[in-house]
């Protein structure tokens, strides 16, 4: 677009737009040994021969989440456990020892040409975590690791996502420099998600949970030192007027686990609250990341692709019509080229400006009669940068002005839930901006009409679970205590353990990438029950740190109570 509006601030690279606009829904596929093991996270040592899918059908992985809109996928390649989905010439441990097509296989080779079948963008998803590589943690490793990710970046046409996993990497030194030249050689176009040492190359980061819910306010800017520290809030929330722009992925999965468990069947989230993900992502100017791990057949279990078409016809549905688009609108503040009436404009690149020296206009819109709707969607044009950093949303009803909303971001899209709401005039106050508020989009939205039921329960045991059994052969016990891995992502609130002989403990929770402590005590009960502050659903491991040698004779629970 050619324009006199001045850019404001860090601005997206040309491959951060094309995600924004194109691939704002993204599928993810966890699948590899781990599916076979019943394991979330593999040991490394894992017989190849486990790899065996009956009926292994990525053709229709790709048909179906592309009837669910969305538009680029995202495969495991290489897990932590280093297991290969394709015949690396660089370690044994792939599928070409596994009985799968009697070694002959390559599921990286029918992932990609799915993909690129039905026009769907193609990611893969490398571990730098090798806990099968006997180089892991040595230098050599950084070369072993660039070969792998040249094999995959050179083989299977066009790639739009490489993904770097964090976990495992916190005292490792790579060579990201070198891994990143290789990106960007072979993949031009690809956004390379990261962090930590990655902070210099990434174009999309973490959301700072695996629950898929950005915080609010969220913006895609944020300081290079909270990437690369991964600072939790600031990735959650971002920073106005960060000194680097990189789009977050709010990434999670349709059910607790990233890989099949035959026992999670029953926990796919609804469509309902998969439209609650799609307001905590897309709608809060991030990215969606939608986990479907394939099970032991190689298919995608039906309950959770039904529950994904229904949430995408829901989110369709209610998109296809807006309320405003008819309205008479003005604005105290207009430059010229730029009318206000854009924001209701079709055309991506007309855009409303205030004038230059203008950073706090007034946008009201006439509907010319009651309009019933239940969201507000709202964008800037993030082209010229994240601009606007406060504004509240008012609606006129039988002339009165009522205060609905009080936002801070906007970004490239914010959707905002108010519940049923009637108006016949709507006003937008921009009172915090950094430079002259550019904005794309503007409108009102029905979603409950379209069938989105806000509370829908999310779908949960009928009897209390205590969810340390259900994570069955992953009670590990070490030596500062005990740790408990859940498989899969389910909300706790309460932890009892046996605290006989024990002076002191701390809990800690896994948070994506490591263990933080929530709660510690000295001289706990023979029961001792720890009450934390609010429910954790977005931890699938913790480690009870005692101090004691063989803690083999705790007896611990962890309940949603």
């Amino acid at each position: 677009m050619n324009t006199d509006i001045k850019p404001f601030g860090v601005l997206p690279s040309y491959r951060q737009i094309n995600h924004f606009r194109y691939f704002g829904k993204k599928a993810f596929f966890h699948f590899g040994v781990n599916t076979f093991s019943d394991m979330e996270w593999g040991d490394g040592d894992e017989s190849e021969t486990l790899f065996n899918p009956s009926e292994l059908n990525i053709d229709s992985w790709i048909s179906d989440i592309k009837k669910a809109g969305f538009t680029l996928a995202i495969l495991t390649v290489k897990h932590h456990d280093g297991f290969c989905l394709w015949p690396s010439r660089h370690t044994e441990h792939t599928l070409a020892k596994s009985p799968y097509k009697d070694g002959k296989s390559d599921v990286v080779r029918e992932f990609a040409d799915a993909c690129h079948k039905e026009g769907i963008a193609v990611g893969i998803y490398i571990s730098p975590w090798d806990r099968n590589s006997p180089l892991w943690g040595k230098e050599e490793y950084s070369e072993l690791f660039n070969s792998q990710l040249t094999e995959l970046l050179s083989d299977y046409g066009k790639i739009d996502e490489v993904w770097w996993d964090g976990a495992g990497s916190h005292e490792t030194k790579y060579d990201w420099k070198m891994w990143s030249d290789t990106v960007r050689s072979l993949q031009p176009d690809a956004v390379i998600f990261g962090s930590m040492g990655a902070a210099d190359y990434a174009e999309c980061r973490w959301i700072g949970n695996e629950c898929g819910i950005a915080g609010d306010p969220h913006y895609p800017t944020i300081n290079f030192n909270d990437v690369y520290y991964e600072n939790i809030e600031a990735l959650n929330n971002g920073i106005f007027g960060g000194n680097r722009f990189v789009i977050a992925e709010a990434d999670t999965s349709i059910r607790p686990g990233w890989f099949y468990h035959k026992d999670q069947d029953s926990f796919v989230k609804t469509s309902s609250q998969l439209v609650d993900l799609w307001f905590n992502s897309v709608g809060s100017s991030a990215l969606m990341l939608l986990n479907f791990p394939p099970d032991r057949r190689g298919l995608l279990w039906h309950t959770d692709v039904d529950n994904a078409l229904r949430a995408h016809e829901i989110v369709s549905k209610a998109l296809s019509i807006n309320f405003a688009k008819n309205a008479s609108v003005t604005s105290d503040s207009e430059r010229d080229g730029h009318s206000v009436l854009n924001i209701l404009s079709d055309d991506y690149d007309s855009v409303y400006a205030s004038l230059e020296d203008s950073v706090t206009p007034t946008i009201e819109l006439d509907l010319g009669n009651k309009v019933t709707f239940d969201t507000v969607v709202i964008g800037e044009y993030v082209e010229l940068g994240i601009r606007v950093n406060g504004y509240t949303i008012e609606v006129n009803n039988d002339g009165k002005w009522t205060l609905v909303a009080d936002k801070k971001s906007i970004g490239y899209k914010k959707a905002i839930y108010l519940g049923k709401t009637v108006a016949e005039k709507i006003r937008i106050n921009i009172y915090s901006s950094g430079a002259s508020p550019v904005i794309r989009e503007f409108g009102l939205y029905d979603f409950e009409s379209a069938g989105y039921d806000i509370n829908e329960k999310r779908p949960r045991p009928e009897k209390l679970v205590n969810i340390a059994c259900n994570s069955s052969g992953q009670i590990a016990y070490e030596e500062e205590g005990v740790r408990v891995n859940f498989r899969g992502l389910f909300p706790f609130n309460t932890v009892i353990f046996d605290g006989t002989g024990i002076s002191e403990y701390e809990l800690q929770v896994f948070s994506g990438t490591r263990f933080v402590t929530v709660k510690s005590g000295k001289n706990p009960s023979k029961e001792e029950i720890i009450t934390l502050d609010k429910t954790i659903d977005s931890s699938y491991q913790i480690r009870l740190v005692t101090g004691k040698k063989e803690d083999e004779s705790i007896n611990i629970r962890v309940y949603e109570m």
